[in-house]
């Protein structure tokens, strides 16, 4: 009697162990399908614009296992344009469908990846003479500033602090390119005065140089109302991107991808994002930089040939 005692006792002991060291069970969550939950307005883009984007990259993101709780493309992709949207951290985003911050992560790092690798597609500067001159002819009916194919500037973006010897090649850096012939660039008085790239006067005297501050402010104008309505659409540009610094550079180039592509789909930016206009004549006194200008004489003769 007491030896079968002892043998059951010990026989319970054993099955509370095993028990005691099984796995925890896998809680499956019930995610909601925003494709159903969420009107355009929430989306920040139309629903059928984003299917486009899920076609495009939507293989690439698809994982290859079977199994029922990894993410599905459409998920990946708008846990990314959330964050493109808000610039939350992963905890927060995670929370909202229920997935763990490190999914959250991966997930931002693998859809900003993806997006990138569409930049040929979207991010082109114009290199044949045909597309040289159509950009030359879209800048000139702006303000009558002739031969140019681009304007350039500097928008400040945060991000998590690189390692101390690399981080001067991450400050605001100057951009120069003279590949293009007879073509202007427009910068402000941050640039040197380039034969390529044309800057602001100091002090406008006459007629003629007046009219050149105006139309070479107008014409840049483009760029810098730009970067505004950019981090508008995507406010993490604007709040600061808190993440490794090979996710960060792939979240910036995939929201200049992202607004390329949405503006060749006719997606409208909504009114609330479409209200940066930077008033000219605010920007007629911008400083020129005391520096060596070696475009003076090329600024000059255009002033005396176009805009006299």
């Amino acid at each position: 009697m007491s030896s079968s005692s002892s043998s059951d006792d010990s026989d319970e002991d054993m099955i509370l162990q095993i028990l005691i060291n099984l796995p925890r069970p896998r809680l499956f969550r019930d995610r909601s399908n925003p494709l159903q939950d969420y009107d355009d307005l929430d989306f920040k883009l139309s629903k059928e614009t984003f299917m486009i984007l899920l076609h495009m990259i939507g293989d690439s993101i698809k994982h290859k296992t079977n199994r029922s709780s990894s993410l599905s493309p459409v998920l990946q992709l708008l846990i990314a344009l959330r964050y493109y949207a808000t610039g939350a951290f992963q905890m927060v985003l995670g929370d909202h469908i229920q997935v763990h911050k490190s999914t959250v992560c991966r997930v931002i790092k693998t859809v900003s990846i993806e997006i990138t690798r569409l930049r040929p597609h979207f991010i082109q500067f114009p290199s044949s003479v045909a597309e040289q001159q159509k950009v030359q002819l879209g800048f000139f009916r702006l303000h009558q500033f002739p031969r140019v194919i681009g304007a350039l500037d500097c928008s400040h973006i945060r991000i998590q602090s690189p390692k101390s010897d690399i981080g001067e090649q991450f400050r605001n850096p100057k951009f120069e390119n003279n590949e293009f012939g007879n073509s202007y660039l427009l910068g402000d008085g941050g640039y040197p005065c380039r034969n390529y790239l044309l800057t602001p006067l100091l002090n406008p005297r006459t007629d003629a140089e007046r009219k050149y501050q105006k139309a070479q402010i107008g014409s840049r104008n483009v760029v810098e109302r730009l970067f505004g309505v950019l981090k508008r659409r995507f406010p993490v540009l604007a709040v600061g991107v808190r993440t490794k610094l090979s996710t960060t550079m792939a979240t910036i180039v995939a929201t200049a991808v992202l607004y390329n592509f949405l503006l060749k789909e006719k997606d409208e930016i909504p009114p609330e994002f479409d209200n940066h206009v930077i008033d000219i004549e605010l920007l007629q006194e911008i400083p020129t930089l005391p520096i060596h200008q070696l475009g003076n004489a090329e600024r000059s003769h255009l002033i005396n040939t176009v805009f006299s």
